[in-house]
């Protein structure tokens, strides 16, 4: 159930930034194929393995139930995948021998035991090789930078997004849209409402009660400059896009960008706040090569408050939590998860209690 829920905020979350960022002023067909290339890859692997287990292993959240999956060299556990060409889509290939040249997506996972305090962990090294449609980073920035000029100079922001922007004019067909100035920011507003539950009944079925039980911020900003960084966030089910007011060619040609994320999540009785989770890009670039690294640069806050219903009985006994605060949180989730309805059902006496974690 926690793997399903941190899979519908990354879907979310990365659908936001797709339809935000490229494709909000107008549609290219370079970027289109880019990323309809793109995100094919990452359907086929979706939709065979929807979670858990190789899903896990792939993307950097294993378990101690997927370790059978690692194929063990020395002291490094690894998988490698690639997805090979068929008449019809893509067949997925697990390999422990060499990848062939030239196949279309493949991953390459390595994890390293290691510890952190005294807990169990690994050191992750993931590698993706993509063959895709030609689509340089600086076409991307080069559209945020036109983004947020046009926000800023346009004074019915909208109406005037929707005459360029086919993706904005079809949101603010399936939902609530909204823009406006403010503080010297531009903002957007995406809001779930009767528009959405029509066209997409099952996509808001689940959004509605997500976003009512998630509250996130992303920023995105430059070394040093995070006032002037772009703001993704929601209130309830309104989402909100904030660009403050920057030079035109702020954004052209970034070498370094730090994310921030901070994400409060209310579930079940049970509350897990995460403060500052912080990743750092580097962008290289050659005539004819270009490369993107990243790397955690800020673990979040390690003081965490969890607040949730007691559904124990009077003569159970609360013990101490041990382990890292973040560990603790979803053991606790996953606790409440498995073991909260059982006890709801033979326990009416119920009340709060408030710990604190560090």
């Amino acid at each position: 159930m926690y793997e399903n829920k941190k899979n519908k905020i990354r879907f979310f979350v990365y659908v936001s930034i797709y339809f935000f960022f490229f494709g909000c002023v107008q549609k290219k067909p370079q970027q289109t194929a880019f990323w309809k290339e793109y995100l094919s890859h990452q359907k086929n692997i979706f939709r065979e393995y929807p979670n858990g287990g190789i899903r896990n292993a792939l993307f950097g959240n294993l378990t101690s139930e997927d370790v059978h999956l690692l194929q063990k060299k020395d002291d490094t556990l690894s998988i490698d995948f690639y997805l090979q060409k068929k008449d019809q889509g893509f067949r997925n290939v697990f390999t422990t021998e060499k990848i062939p040249k030239n196949v279309p997506y493949q991953i390459h996972v390595e994890y390293l035991p290691t510890f952190f305090k005294d807990q169990k962990t690994f050191q992750i090294k993931r590698k993706t090789i993509s063959i895709l449609p030609a689509y340089s980073y600086f076409d991307f920035f080069h559209h945020l930078d036109r983004l947020q000029n046009f926000l800023r100079s346009e004074s019915n922001h909208s109406s005037g997004l929707a005459s360029v922007s086919n993706t904005h004019r079809y949101l603010c067909y399936v939902c609530r849209c909204d823009s406006g100035r403010k503080e010297n920011s531009s903002w957007l507003l995406y809001e779930l409402n009767e528009s959405t539950k029509t066209a997409y009944p099952r996509f808001y079925k689940r959004f509605d009660k997500l976003l009512n039980q998630i509250s996130y911020r992303i920023t995105i900003f430059k070394p040093g400059e995070f006032l002037d960084g772009i703001e993704l966030y929601n209130e309830g089910t309104k989402t909100f896009l904030k660009i403050p007011d920057t030079p035109e060619g702020y954004w052209n040609k970034p070498e370094t960008l730090h994310v921030r994320v901070s994400l409060l999540i209310r579930v079940y009785g049970l509350e897990i706040d995460i403060k500052d989770l912080g990743y750092k890009f580097r962008f290289y670039s050659s005539k004819n090569y270009e490369k993107i690294t990243g790397e955690f640069s800020k673990f979040p806050e390690k003081k965490s408050e969890v607040v949730f219903l007691r559904f124990f009985r009077p003569e159970w006994q609360i013990g101490s939590f041990p382990g890292t605060w973040m560990n603790t949180s979803i053991d606790i989730f996953f606790f409440l998860c498995t073991e909260a309805k059982v006890m709801e059902e033979t326990d009416s006496n119920r009340s709060f209690f408030k710990t604190e974690i560090r």
